[in-house]
């Protein structure tokens, strides 16, 4: 299923070529881009009422008329589904909307893929105008890790299915490094959730067993849990900390002042 935002397709005209890794999307990034946008050998209309079939190939963005492609028919096999997601990243404006737009010299492959897989999902106009672009231009790689899970409202409302695909496009866009934090944590709750924001009637983005480990990244003030007030930024939200032990990098902002031992907040 594929839900687009921002649902336009650039002309990129007198911009200089990309730096760093310039493609194409690696096997790890192609597995996150057909996972989430699921396989449809059939014509189907998705929620948002976009004809589509295949890995996301919305007749919207293109032209539907079948052989698709003028090779492949229709039903797809896998194969030829593969084979036009492959042509889609390389002719739509997804693969070269990263050339174009990124000018951080050392962007990798795992970087690259994860950022085709968020302009793949929601335009390439997204990624031009985030944050994410800009911080990631200026060489601050944590900082626009942080800023793929503030994409996931469609319709002015936070869905589930958005929040579960930008964490695993952060995740594989930290996978060969670019992300360091030495503050982590364990979770003594029997389940943690974690939430767009730091309060405890944020919508819920993740949710930790006790025992996970956690990443963390920032320590903010929030609403008040049984007399505490921080929470800690993980990667697609923010979880109450006083459910977190620290078992690495404590002090200054790395502590949770005190912890108790269940809660599901």
């Amino acid at each position: 299923m594929k839900l687009i935002l921002l649902p336009v397709v650039l002309a990129v005209v007198g911009l200089a070529n990309g730096a760093g890794y310039n493609g194409p999307t690696n096997p790890a990034g192609l597995e996150l881009i057909k996972y989430y946008e699921g396989w449809y050998p059939n014509f189907y209309t998705d929620p948002v009422g976009i004809r589509t079939i295949g890995y996301g190939h919305a007749c919207h963005v293109w032209d539907c008329s079948v052989p698709l492609n003028g090779r492949y028919s229709v039903p797809l096999t896998l194969a030829n589904g593969q084979n036009l997601l492959a042509d889609d990243l390389v002719n739509g404006n997804y693969e070269s909307c990263i050339r174009n737009y990124n000018t951080y010299t050392g962007l990798n492959a795992d970087q690259f893929s994860a950022l085709v897989s968020f302009t793949f999902n929601l335009g390439c106009g997204s990624f031009q105008s985030s944050t994410l672009r800009t911080l990631l231009n200026a060489g601050n790689t944590l900082g626009a890790s942080l800023e793929f899970r503030k994409w996931i409202n469609a319709g002015g409302s936070p869905l589930l299915g958005l929040a579960r695909r930008r964490e695993s496009e952060r995740v594989l866009f930290c996978q060969s490094g670019g992300c360091p934090t030495t503050c982590r944590g364990r979770v003594n709750a029997d389940t943690l959730n974690c939430r767009k924001d730091p309060n405890t009637s944020a919508f819920v983005v993740a949710s930790y067993a006790n025992g996970a480990t956690l990443d963390i990244f920032e320590r903010v003030t929030g609403t008040v849990v049984n007399g505490n007030p921080n929470w800690f930024l993980v990667g697609p939200g923010y979880v109450s900390a006083v459910y977190v032990d620290i078992t690495a990098g404590g002090g200054g902002w790395c502590a949770s002042a005190f912890n108790e031992t269940s809660s599901d907040v």
